[in-house]
């Protein structure tokens, strides 16, 4: 699924070739390990939040005035939009089980959470064995894929 794109290091980027292949090959793994922990983890911060956030949503749900969202970035220091990933990302997607979403990037999550996210993706996205990651980039390509094809114009006949 995710292809090697040769990218040009800057300076910011931690040259391998400066140590031992053994060492270099120690900590690419100690960065594949590290990344797929702090994903891990980042997706379950998001599950836990999503699921106190929704549960005070509904909480607050008869004041109206937007309560539960001036409550929300108040206390959280988040923006609206942020409650709102978090919220729909629990009550969407991982209310349902948070295994499957493990490998998945917040922003595939968020877009997999929209409202009318078509069904026949999510079914695609949720068979990527567990060990590909799954990037917004990923989630847009298959719906781009499941879209209608447009019909080809049909050609005037000479008269």
């Amino acid at each position: 699924m995710s292809k090697a794109i040769i990218v040009k290091p800057d300076k910011h980027d931690f040259n391998y070739a400066s140590v031992d292949a053994e060492t270099a090959e120690k900590l690419e793994y100690f960065v594949k390990s590290g990344k797929a922990a702090y994903r891990k983890h980042e997706i379950q911060f998001i599950c836990e939040m999503g699921k106190i956030l929704s549960e005070a949503r509904n909480l607050l749900a008869n004041h109206k005035n937007g309560t539960f969202i001036k409550w929300a970035t108040a206390e959280f220091d988040i923006s609206h939009q942020t409650v709102w990933n978090w919220v729909n990302s629990w009550d969407r997607i991982l209310s349902n089980g948070l295994t499957i979403y493990m490998n998945w990037s917040p922003t595939a999550l968020y877009l997999a959470s929209a409202e009318d996210f078509p069904k026949p993706v999510m079914k695609k996205l949720e068979k990527i064995p567990a060990t590909e990651l799954v990037r917004a980039c990923d989630v847009k390509r298959l719906i781009e894929a499941a879209k209608p094809k447009p019909e080809p114009e049909p050609e005037e006949e000479p008269s």
